[in-house]
């Protein structure tokens, strides 16, 4: 009997020891860019998740006279009233959002800027959503065809508010780069109910506000964000914000100076008539994404403040 107690407590040491070492070596270990990601931060994953992103406006310009559309949507949903651009000009805040990194980009990477092409060998969140089967697509108004690596194009689209077509891992991956496509497959996608899980939506220099006025942008959304919303099912949202302020106004301990943006987070998986007055950045908004689907935290979206609560 004493030799089978023995032989027992044997086995049950090195299972605890087995187990250990499991835990202590994670089927995505960190790394110096990323993080393992802790817990959702909410108790229901939403299904869906969508980004328009728009530009060059400050908090206080969106009015219910500028952008009565947005802001009534804002009043329904959550309003963040204290979230910040990571720095200027436009680029920057894109990448941010996408890998919780400038990546060293301090211009638009436009032909003749400092170095252009500016490809980027680093992580993004497609490689996190790839690397875990996650659907996901990128919307971009006026783009000439998919995978387009054009710079511009006719009727506004520019490529300085394409991220994707910056990484590496998204332009030469022929199966990832067709992911990438024109605003127009969006009606497709609705329409046979074929809306991906994490979708990215870049409007023209006129509709994103660069170009026109916020008004324009506003009808716009008006067009577009009913027909999302109307196929994400129960627990899907959109995250409505713009890349960079007309200030210079920040947080976060340097993370972040590219001005105070209003950023709204609709559908309806989002709380009903909620303010959210926590100081955040464009890294807290990938970090949603990332504890919504469980994934690492990518670079300094691991050190951004946490949005919390603002699920249904």
């Amino acid at each position: 009997m004493r030799r089978t107690f023995i032989a027992l407590l044997g086995s049950m040491t090195l299972l605890a020891a087995a187990c250990s070492a499991k835990a202590a070596n994670p089927a995505n270990p960190t790394s110096p860019a990323v993080t393992r990601a802790g817990a959702p931060s909410g108790a229901t994953q939403r299904s869906h998740i969508m980004f328009i992103v728009l530009e060059n406006t400050e908090y206080e310009e969106v009015t219910p006279t500028s952008m009565p559309f947005l802001y009534s949507q804002a009043q329904k949903y959550v309003l963040l009233t204290n979230e910040y651009a990571i720095r200027h000009p436009s680029l920057p805040n894109y990448i941010a959002m996408m890998a919780g990194s400038t990546y060293g980009i301090h211009n638009n990477c436009e032909k003749g800027k400092p170095g252009w092409p500016c490809n980027l060998r680093g992580n993004s969140l497609v490689d996190q959503l790839a690397g875990k089967g996650i659907g996901w697509k990128a919307y971009m108004e006026n783009l000439p065809r998919r995978c387009s690596n054009v710079e511009t194009a006719p009727g506004g689209y520019a490529k300085k508010h394409n991220p994707f077509m910056f990484f590496d891992r998204v332009r030469n991956k022929p199966a990832r780069c067709k992911r990438v496509v024109p605003l127009g497959q969006l009606s497709a996608d609705l329409k046979a109910r074929n809306l991906p899980a994490f979708s990215f939506l870049t409007p023209n220099l006129c509709h994103d506000a660069h170009d026109c006025s916020l008004g324009v942008a506003d009808r716009f959304l008006r067009t577009w964000v009913p027909r999302v919303l109307s196929k994400m099912g129960r627990t899907g949202v959109i995250f409505i914000t713009w890349d960079e302020g007309s200030s210079d106004k920040g947080c976060c301990d340097g993370q972040a100076a590219g001005g105070r943006v209003f950023t709204a987070i609709v559908g309806p998986g989002a709380k009903l008539h909620l303010k959210i007055t926590k100081t955040l950045n464009h890294y807290s908004l990938l970090r949603a994404v990332e504890d919504n689907w469980g994934l690492a935290r990518l670079n300094l979206a691991a050190k951004a403040p946490i949005l919390r609560g603002w699920q249904r």
